[in-house]
């Protein structure tokens, strides 16, 4: 929703800036949000009605602007077969980022909880992994623009890999646990803007809205499987299971991109698209038509597509 409404405003020229001021703001109140968890008791309402009071005071920006409501879309074809045709990296890489990150997402919180012992230890390394996200997405998404983007996939891969074994093998001395954890997010957590920016080299402007709602389902996808294998990996091997599977995952990926590397030439670089933050987890694109929602969406039987 927000993204519809930022998109609809920006121009060509203002939008990098614009989506890239907002994701930075968005990581910020998120990095507050985790820290709120050291003013009172985890188990207690009274943090769960501060989230309510903040939701709603959200909606009032919202009802006081004068600013038009973005025109919808209402038709959007759900077509995965013709997006794995026009990019196998890319649409493999959502999958696989989906699980990911939402098993550290999801179970990121009880690992720390569990490793250090202590609630405010525990969102110390959340922020420290969320700020990690937050400072790689801008320099990793313009060396995506001068080099092939599959390379950077593999570098946030490994980084990634290598970070969750020093978290699990070093001891949690807080310092250091935290600097791991801010290295450990920021390998982990831009790699979704990437990976969309590959699949957006080779699309046409006209499919972007659909594409983006593939990217959306497949990331979703991946975000709800993820815990659910992660959460039988930390019952196996413990809270280490977390970054186990982690490193599964981005192993697979790492595996696979190089042999798409072997398969298929990088775009120059005058023949991609700009990195654009607002790739970095928005629900809606906007193309020369307007914006979209992912409440207008509706989605169609896939069809064949044509071979590309």
């Amino acid at each position: 929703m927000v993204e519809s409404w930022l998109n609809d405003q920006a121009t060509n020229q203002t939008r990098g800036t614009l989506i890239s001021t907002y994701v930075t703001v968005n990581f910020t109140v998120i990095t507050l949000g985790q820290m709120m968890v050291t003013l009172f008791q985890p188990s207690s309402f009274i943090l769960f009605s501060i989230a309510s009071v903040l939701v709603s005071l959200a909606a009032v920006p919202i009802v006081m602007t004068r600013t038009a409501q973005p025109p919808p879309i209402t038709l959007v074809r759900f077509r995965p077969i013709r997006m794995f045709r026009l990019s196998p990296t890319g649409t493999i890489a959502i999958f696989l980022i989906g699980l990911a990150t939402g098993a550290f997402w999801s179970l990121g919180p009880s690992y720390a909880s569990a490793a250090s012992g202590s609630v405010t230890d525990a969102a110390l390394f959340m922020s420290a992994a969320v700020l990690g996200g937050a400072l790689a997405q801008w320099p990793t998404g313009k060396l995506s623009d001068s080099v092939d983007r599959r390379l950077v996939l593999i570098g946030l891969a490994a980084a990634s890999v290598v970070m969750g074994g020093a978290i699990i093998l070093l001891p949690q001395a807080t310092y250091l646990w935290l600097m791991l954890g801010l290295v450990f997010g920021a390998g982990l957590l831009p790699a979704y803007a990437i990976a969309a920016a590959h699949v957006f080299d080779f699309a046409d402007r006209a499919d972007y809205v659909e594409i983006s709602a593939g990217l959306l389902l497949l990331n979703g996808l991946g975000s709800t499987i993820g815990p659910l294998i992660a959460s039988l990996n930390i019952e196996m091997f413990g809270p280490a299971g977390l970054f186990i599977t982690n490193a599964v995952v981005q192993l697979v990926l790492i595996a696979f991109v190089m042999v798409r590397l072997s398969r298929r030439e990088g775009l120059p670089e005058d023949e991609k698209h700009s990195f654009d933050l607002g790739t970095s987890g928005a629900v809606s694109v906007v193309g020369d038509e307007g914006a979209v929602q992912m409440s207008d969406l509706v989605v169609q039987e896939a069809e064949e597509p044509a071979s590309i």
